[in-house]
């Protein structure tokens, strides 16, 4: 059916980085508003509508006349804000707290110096949208939303529904945000034209210059006005565009919108390293206490570092170089201030004089106890008794073994014993442990390589040729096998009360690879450090295991939600004749899925054992012929567009020495509801500070108690601290309804796959 009307959505988009620098963002951001403001104040007819709070900070700061012009125009009701976050984020990979705060953040800024509730969110050229998001989106009090990729033709607008019966009302803008500066007239008309006769009803058509600024110019808005005397258009903003479709039954979508550019799962992984990093520690300056005041700056710029292409790894270098990266930086290195000052003045509250020379505190940040790797260098005898410490002791006696590893340089100062101290310390929900070095000359049993060397026999490191750019165009699953790495040799390297790690090195052509399994005492889950000396380009390196569960279900972790991938029935075993002969064996057919997004986990299990991945910054994976596959690296260029010539200037990504550390688990089958809980601790390890012998000081404030709780599903995403003494926390629940208990005896309902925003006392 043709559409009956164009509403036409006069807007700009601008990545304020990309391919320039922020600078060059904030210069065409400041001349778009200035251009379009005074197109508005010329034609008291035109709308037009912008999002991200970021941007109106720049205008703010930089002119505020033309800061005070927009304020007019959208009290007239003439510019729309939509969006409501601080940039248009990246909605694939995030987790689901920047997720939030980019509603709290955004929100706050349009409310305070608009008085406007931004109720439409707005992330035009994001590369997918995860399942939580709906639930995401209505947590923070948005109730429309609009997008581009994927597009979805048959439905333009439609009724997205995620987890525990969240929904939004979405637009999937048709063909593109905006319009190419080099437009004719007549091409105009031909598109006007399009859209008319392949529309459904009532049809948004975007209008204005994008990418890098410009919105709606003067010789467009001629076209328009002359467009205007023979086909349907009438000038709306999105609010009056989805009031029309106020009372009609909308189609519903269910489950995450993508995927899209998968290449963008694994590209550039120093951004997603840092942005993962920089994210766990301003939660855990939280946890502590830390004033949100002291944060906000911090959160604001972790939040412009999600932005759809920092994130995903699609900038040139020298914008991570010179913007993105030291921004995060800074972000890092005042957390970690705020986390080891707080941490120092709490332990000069403690009188300890029982560690005669010096010991450890150890902070555990989650709702749950927590089994803490105690890792710190320092002198092994710094008395010169003769004799190394050997273990942590508790004030009351309590032993835990200590294990020296290699420290980062095999000399210490002044040429004295100098060690990596690796211990593995249980401690209470939210609490503090302190603990003396010692030595106790008691002989503790060594954890042994049984189940290190049963896990190495699992693996294979696959390479695959990858010509599919940074933003990975046309890549579906990884087929083109290269080959696989030799083990050329597998070695014994440490074994002791705490740890036991399963040393091995692999060749692939002119590259080395070093593989560290480690399993700690005490912690189900196995280690796996990789050291990569990478040489080759264009392919991407996959670490497999080939876990031998029959026939298992492959699911992913998601920003609030868990997405299913595979189902056993999607196996079955074809004709013999098509089979094919694998290490002088018979293989049947399995199912080769494509290539997937996870945010800390990923998982198979069928109905007797599980086998997952927990992974702090790794984000790209697939389950293919019954092994559960990680993406390591990709050697692609910085922003390689296809079909653009391909330019080496600038080296390829993910070569020379580069590390990986992730967390592998084989265990009966369990729900995979009950992953995120168990993600959650391996992944953010407890605090562990030096402490020297001393009284204690009555000055300083104590640490305030987190509110933890007991669950199974629930994991408590954030806690800020309020004014007053409160704690505002977010929790989820992957699960069933379920029953928290606090530990004031308190008890909280968790709705199934629930999401709430909590004050507690």
């Amino acid at each position: 059916m043709p559409a009956s009307k164009l509403h036409v959505i006069f807007n700009t988009h601008i990545d304020p980085v990309w391919i320039w620098s922020r600078r060059s963002g904030r210069n065409a951001w400041l001349n778009s508003i200035a251009s379009n403001v005074t197109l508005l104040k010329e034609n008291s007819d035109l709308k037009f509508v912008c999002s991200a709070s970021a941007l109106y900070r720049w205008v703010e700061e930089c002119a505020p006349a033309l800061f005070r012009d927009v304020q007019a125009l959208v009290k007239e009701g003439r510019w729309e804000l939509v969006g409501g976050w601080e940039v248009q984020s990246d909605t694939i990979l995030a987790r689901m707290e920047p997720l939030l705060r980019q509603g709290f953040v955004g929100k706050d800024f349009f409310r305070d110096r608009f008085g406007v509730e931004v109720k439409i969110g707005y992330n035009v050229d994001a590369f997918g949208h995860s399942a939580g998001l709906p639930q995401i989106l209505n947590a923070t009090g948005f109730t429309h939303y609009c997008f581009m990729r994927p597009q979805m033709p048959s439905t333009p607008v439609f009724l997205w529904k995620g987890p525990g019966g969240s929904q939004v009302t979405c637009l999937n803008i048709k063909e593109a945000y905006g319009t190419d500066y080099a437009l004719d007239e007549k091409g105009f008309c031909h598109q006007l034209e399009h859209f008319l006769e392949t529309g459904q009803g009532e049809q948004a058509y975007f209008f204005g210059v994008g990418d890098h600024g410009g919105g709606l110019y003067r010789r467009h808005l001629e076209w328009f006005r002359d467009a205007a005397k023979h086909y349907p258009l009438e000038i709306n903003t999105l609010g009056e565009y989805f009031k029309a479709f106020e009372a009609v039954e909308l189609p519903m979508v269910e489950g995450e919108l993508g995927p899209f550019f998968r290449g963008c799962y694994s590209a550039c992984h120093p951004v997603k390293e840092v942005v993962a990093r920089a994210t766990r520690r301003l939660l855990a300056a939280e946890k502590l206490g830390i004033e949100g005041i002291q944060l906000a700056e911090d959160w604001r710029e972790l939040l412009f570092a999600h932005f759809h292409d920092s994130l995903p790894g699609t900038c040139i270098r020298s914008t991570y170089e010179k913007d993105v990266l030291p921004g995060l930086g800074a972000v890092q290195h005042h957390a970690d201030e705020c986390i080891d000052r707080t941490l120092a003045q709490q332990a000069s509250r403690q009188d300890t004089r029982f560690m005669e020379q010096g010991g450890i505190q150890v902070w555990n940040p989650h709702e749950f106890e927590h089994q803490t790797i105690v890792e710190v260098t320092n002198f092994s005898d710094p008395n010169a008794t003769g004799v190394d410490f050997d273990a942590f002791v508790t004030p009351d006696g309590t032993e835990y073994p200590i294990q020296y590893l290699p420290p980062a340089t095999a000399f210490g100062p002044c040429g004295r014993p100098w060690q990596r101290f690796t211990a593995v310390v249980p401690v209470a929900a939210g609490r503090m442990r302190y603990l003396a070095l010692r030595h106790i000359g008691k002989a503790f049993p060594h954890v042994g390589f049984d189940a290190l060397k049963k896990l190495y026999t699992k693996l294979s490191l696959q390479i695959y040729y990858d010509n599919s750019r940074t933003w990975g165009f046309g890549l579906e699953s990884f087929l083109d096998l290269q080959g696989q790495a030799e083990c050329v040799k597998v070695e014994e390297f440490q074994d002791g009360p705490v740890c036991a790690i399963l040393r091995s090195h692999w060749t692939w052509r002119t590259s080395t690879v070093r593989i560290d399994l480690v399993q700690y005492a005490d912690i189900p889950e196995i280690g796996v450090q990789v050291r990569m000396d990478w040489h080759e380009p264009r392919c991407a390196v996959k670490l497999a295991f080939a876990h031998g569960l029959d026939h298992p279900e492959f699911a992913v972790g998601e920003a609030g939600a868990i997405v299913r991938k595979l189902a056993p029935q999607d196996y079955f075993e074809v004709d013999k004749r098509l089979c094919t002969w694998e290490n002088g064996r018979l293989m049947p057919f399995w199912p080769q899925s494509t290539e997937s997004v996870f945010v800390d986990w990923c998982a198979a299990r069928d109905e007797h054992a599980i086998a997952a991945v927990f992974a702090p910054d790794l984000h790209s994976c697939d389950h293919a012929r019954n092994q559960l596959r990680i993406t390591l690296a990709r050697t692609v260029l910085h922003a390689d567009h296809f079909p653009f010539a391909q330019n080496d200037d600038d080296g390829w990504m993910d070569t020379g020495v580069v590390f990986r550390k992730f967390w592998y688990y084989e265990g009966t089958a369990i729900p995979f509801a009950e992953l995120p809980r168990q993600a959650q601790g391996r992944l953010e390890n407890g605090e562990v500070c030096e402490v020297t012998a001393h009284p204690a000081d009555e000055g300083v404030v104590t640490i305030p108690q987190l509110p933890a709780f007991s669950a199974k599903t629930t994991v408590m995403t954030s806690a800020v601290r309020l004014p007053g003494g409160q704690w505002r926390i977010a929790l989820k629940n992957y699960g069933p309804a379920e029953t928290i208990r606090f530990q004031d005896g308190t008890t909280l309902e968790m709705p199934e796959e629930g999401l709430r925003l909590e004050v507690r006392g």
